[in-house]
């Protein structure tokens, strides 16, 4: 058979060799691809021909404008725990033997007290402060009192150390003393003064930040049911980011985009510094 055939011409040279009467000859047949360059029948169609009605009377393919039909249904999760049961229930199984200080100790890991550590010793020593020095039970400690403070009220911050029945805390001045705590309010810091970016007006706690979201995250969103909103945090003092809120309950403060889950879970954070801040850093 002649070499470089379309395939009409190899069909007809077929049909010819049938109808002659020498059975004895046989014929070779190799279809070659073709280069690369090279449009083939296939691809030699007009875009158009194919919606033309035309061309469906005439044998050519034809397609038809069908309309898409959307339903309202559940979405499906897929998850990282045991089969059987949900990533909320793995969690709640791996949690459900801590006790409340394993539980926060957790999230505010190993890792983060050693960065907040390591930090305010920097900052004690830019201050000509160098023997100062936090240890991990004075920086727990530290906390506690600050946890403490927000829901046992004093009219005075003095008063937690005195003798006073009516007044005094005995949790608080077993821990700590009143001059290493006020010194420790001092020198408490949570990244580099010297490497300050000037064009993030939360780089005083960026650092701390992104470590929090980390630990946040570690669970993986567990929950089927989540929302964007902002919360406020209370703040009266003079910050580029605060802002001010009309008709809110607090009015004045720093403005928090959170992802929680329905259960109160927050899986994700991004603290608002303006619109110049938003459009350059997405985090949620």
């Amino acid at each position: 058979m002649p070499h470089g055939l379309t395939l009409e011409e190899i069909l007809a040279e077929l049909e010819n060799h049938q109808e002659s009467d020498d059975e004895d000859d046989d014929m070779e047949l190799a279809i070659i691809p073709p280069d690369a360059d090279v449009i083939t029948d296939e691809e030699d169609i007009g875009g158009n021909v194919l919606n033309n009605e035309s061309g469906a009377e005439s044998g050519m393919l034809s397609t038809k404008k069908y309309e898409c039909k959307w339903y309202k249904c559940q979405p499906t999760y897929t998850n990282t725990s045991e089969p059987g049961k949900s990533n909320e229930h793995y969690v709640a199984e791996c949690l459900a033997n801590k006790t409340v200080p394993h539980v926060f100790e957790d999230f505010f890991s190993e890792k983060l007290m050693d960065t907040i550590i390591e930090q305010s010793e920097i900052y004690a020593c830019q201050h000509n402060k160098i023997n100062f020095l936090i240890t991990k039970e004075e920086l727990k400690s530290f906390i506690v009192i600050l946890l403490l403070s927000g829901y046992h009220k004093l009219p005075h911050e003095n008063m937690y150390w005195k003798q006073a029945p009516d007044v005094g805390v005995s949790l608080v001045f077993n821990s700590m003393s009143r001059n290493r705590l006020w010194e420790m309010k001092r020198f408490i810091h949570l990244n580099d003064n010297s490497k300050l970016d000037r064009n993030d007006k939360m780089y005083k706690l960026r650092l701390y930040f992104e470590m929090l979201k980390k630990e946040f995250g570690k669970c993986g969103v567990f929950h089927s049911e989540l929302s964007i909103d902002e919360m406020m945090v209370r703040y009266y003092g003079k910050h580029s980011a605060k802002i001010f809120l009309r008709g809110k309950p607090i009015k004045f403060g720093y403005k928090i985009w959170c992802l929680t889950s329905s259960n109160g879970f927050l899986h994700n954070f991004s603290p608002y510094c303006g619109m110049a801040r938003l459009t350059t850093n997405r985090s949620l």
